[in-house]
């Protein structure tokens, strides 16, 4: 490893020499900030370098300090200075050791982003866990915002094992994200996917593995329901592996409807709907996912033996399509009702590349409950873990205004 040398006047002797250590403490301090941002030198590296650049200043003040033994005042002041530089370094150092490296996919979207929200939010996660956010493209300005909040970024895409393998260099913990995808091979596509993510991280030394999953919809009904079989199917994955894991199954999310579930005008003046294949009675669990995904996977961040092989559900609680509509009908002030619509009915409003998936999914819903038959069952038990205060749906519409005109 090149060590970088530091530039500038020669030292000074007498009491102004202390002055001018500390400045090159201070430029040493910035410029190893610098590196850890800009190169992604590991820690390892970066405190080699400092130890190494300390040992040349100590030596260099060494040469003057034999004729100054006699002032008592400087030579208190460098016995002084050098115990708070290298009792800094130790604790630096030390934090370091402990600290593990979590590395969040998925961190330009919801999921990913309120990982590491809440991991910054707790103050023993953070001093746990130091965050190695991965993402595609640097230049996002999401991926921004993270790097001036000083978070380590990598650039990693998931279909390319080279870059997976450098994501993965020294993180003890990861927390994985796959990409839903549509059309035909999308499911396999996934699954592919997320098996060369989790066998990557295996091979390069991860010791646990926290991924976002879904219901085993088709080992439950006995249909193909690809967009959670295809994460079902890595989660049995990853539990064939030599490695923890825990799993994360997040509710319908909530930001839907403000997407393409959100109401839309009816026929009836001043009447907006909300159109579906379930019944109004059908009763799904609601996710705030920007905000409250984080507070569930610091459950198990917090006690990762106590949730190894455990599925955390998250969800703020179960709202019938119905009452979605009326808490629309409360926030907006407008006059908002569910209809149900049949199956093909609502199918021919689908593009054709994700109507397959997406009526299955619904079906799925209708029939058997958004987590199976114990979705009251799974949800309840999750809330008593202790995930903290989360986002009622109320709320979330409050926070996230949508215009209905």
């Amino acid at each position: 490893m090149a060590i970088l040398p530091l530039s500038g006047p020669p030292f000074s002797c007498g009491l102004n020499g202390c002055n001018t250590l500390k400045s090159k403490e201070d430029v040493l301090y910035s410029r190893l900030y610098t590196r850890s941002i800009c190169d992604n030198s590991s820690q390892e590296d970066l405190f080699e370098e400092a130890s190494h650049v300390l040992v040349s200043i100590t030596t260099t003040f060494t040469s003057f300090t034999r004729d100054l033994r006699s002032s008592n005042h400087f030579t208190t002041a460098i016995t002084s200075f050098f115990t708070r530089v290298f009792s800094r370094r130790h604790s630096r150092s030390s934090k370091s050791t402990m600290s593990k490296i979590l590395v969040v996919f998925g961190v330009t979207g919801q999921q990913g982003g309120s990982v590491i929200n809440s991991v910054l939010a707790e103050p023993d996660l953070s001093k746990q866990y130091k965050i190695r956010a991965l993402t595609r493209d640097l230049s996002k300005p999401t991926a921004i915002a993270l790097a001036q909040r000083g978070i380590e970024l990598a650039q990693a895409d998931a279909d390319d094992k080279d870059s997976l393998k450098q994501a993965f260099k020294n993180v003890h913990t990861a927390f994985i994200v796959t990409t839903t995808l549509d059309g035909a091979g999308a499911k396999q596509a996934e699954i592919k996917q997320g098996k060369l993510i989790v066998d990557t991280a295996v091979a390069a030394g991860v010791k646990y593995i926290i991924f976002s999953s879904a219901s085993p919809a088709a080992k439950i009904c006995g249909k193909n329901v690809d967009i959670f079989d295809a994460k079902a199917e890595i989660e049995d994955y990853i539990r064939t592996l030599p490695v923890k894991s825990a799993f994360f199954a997040p509710g319908f999310f909530m930001e839907n409807f403000r997407g393409h579930s959100q109401p839309r005008p009816t026929p009836a003046p001043g009447v907006y709907g909300i159109a579906n294949i379930p019944a109004g009675d059908t009763r799904i669990p609601l996710l705030d996912t920007a905000a409250d995904t984080g507070k569930f996977v610091a459950v198990i961040l917090a006690h990762p033996d106590k949730y190894a092989g455990q599925v955390l559900y998250g969800a703020t609680k179960l709202y019938s399509y119905d009452e979605v509509a009326k808490v629309f009908s409360d926030v907006t002030g407008k006059t908002v009702k569910y209809k149900q619509l049949p199956v093909e009915v609502f199918r021919g409003f689908l593009p054709p590349e994700a109507a397959d998936s997406t009526v299955s999914m619904l079906t799925w819903f209708k029939d058997f409950g958004y987590y199976g038959p114990k979705t009251q069952e799974h949800v309840d038990w999750t809330l008593q873990q202790n995930p903290g205060k989360l986002t009622t749906f109320e709320d979330f519409l409050k926070k996230n205004p949508v215009n209905l005109q």
